[in-house]
């Protein structure tokens, strides 16, 4: 007779989030720690009593602790934003993030393929179809506003999916449990240990480690020969100039504001200072179509885009995770890739960018 299949569960997943050892959680429920790994490892199926005890244990349905392969036809998912109740169904990316399963929302344009068609049901939450041959338990999720996060994600393989937010929008979505890595960066003259402060500030739920993933150069991207004879930010003040500006959360917006201050120009005399583009690649292309004359931005982007580039701050780039986390399969994936020697030579083969510390730890923040 054919062995059944193994039955699934986020055992592992939950109890690290409560901060509870497998030694701990195994005399809880009557187990020897061996008994207890063979479950979490799916190599042994417990009795009904231990799955009741568990799911008690780890606060958790014991619906949500275990599954079985391919029977999970819908699920409910955490969304990672605000959506109005109901209305057709969306295309959805989903990951298990801390114990929680987490549904992230596709734009309409993207080719990434979905794991479900999800319905929001208003109250934080969305009732997913999952499409067959969907596999998100392993997947990892990076947020932050560098494009080489993308790069990264595609090293790290496994569906691993980048986020393109601001540095303070891939902080909260870490702080909410929404994503598994934040990417951040601080513009300007924060000065040494910048990064590590603004964590500081934050309120995670436990303590977080942080890790180097590059240097890099933010500045003003220009048109090819920079036909408007812009020097700084100063040159923003003149109506002939259209500037592409980032949201307000975002660190090249901030550092803008910055300089605009020194400058001793308001902003009401710089033309497009509304405007929002959502990333640095996104401003790149604004000017290369003529949309702007101007924008703050990557050197990587600027040149991909055959701008010119004048540059502002450089700028140190972290990756901040749960500390403890470094062991989870999809986490313990990225640093492997980031500390190879064969990614920080791609990375530093990017325009602009420091790879020389790629990958380094820099601090853990509790």
């Amino acid at each position: 007779m054919q062995d059944p299949p193994p039955v699934g569960n986020a055992i592992r997943a939950q109890r690290e989030r409560l901060g509870v050892s497998q030694a701990a959680l195994a005399r809880r429920v009557g187990l020897s720690r061996q008994a207890l790994h063979a479950v979490e490892t799916a190599r042994s199926i417990p009795s009904v009593r231990v799955s009741l005890e568990l799911a008690r244990e780890l606060q958790i349905p014991v619906e949500r602790l275990f599954w079985l392969p391919g029977a999970q036809a819908k699920l409910r998912a955490r969304l990672d934003g605000p959506a109005e109740a109901g209305g057709d169904p969306r295309r959805v990316l989903l990951a298990e993030v801390q114990g929680e399963v987490v549904a992230h929302l596709l734009d309409s344009t993207s080719g990434t393929p979905a794991d479900g068609l999800g319905t929001p049901a208003g109250d934080g939450t969305m009732e997913v179809e999952l499409l067959p041959g969907c596999a998100w338990r392993e997947r990892l999720v990076l947020a932050g506003c560098d494009p080489a996060l993308g790069l990264l994600a595609q090293r790290v393989g496994a569906g691993a999916h980048w986020l393109d937010v601001p540095s303070d929008e891939a902080l909260t979505l870490l702080a909410r449990r929404r994503t598994h890595v934040a990417g951040f960066h601080l513009a300007g003259d924060e000065g040494p240990g910048g990064n590590v402060r603004a964590v500081r500030t934050r309120r995670f739920g436990r303590p977080v480690s942080l890790v180097h993933f590059a240097a890099w150069e933010l500045g003003l991207a220009v048109a090819a020969g920079n036909p408007l004879g812009i020097r700084d930010v100063s040159a923003l003040a003149s109506p002939k100039v259209r500037l592409v500006n980032r949201g307000p959360t975002a660190a090249a917006r901030h550092l803008l504001d910055r300089l605009l201050r020194r400058a001793r120009v308001p902003r009401a005399r710089v033309r497009g200072y509304d405007s929002e583009a959502p990333g640095h690649a996104a401003v790149a292309l604004a000017i290369s179509l003529g949309g702007a004359d101007a924008g703050v931005t990557t050197r990587a982007a600027a040149e991909s885009h055959g701008l010119e580039f004048l540059p502002l701050s450089r700028e140190q780039f972290d990756l901040v995770f749960p500390a403890g986390a470094a062991d989870d399969a999809p986490l313990h994936r990225m640093l492997d890739v980031l500390r190879s020697a064969s990614f920080r030579r791609e990375l530093g083969a990017l325009p602009g960018y420091d790879a020389a510390h790629t990958g380094d730890a820099v601090a853990e923040v509790g």
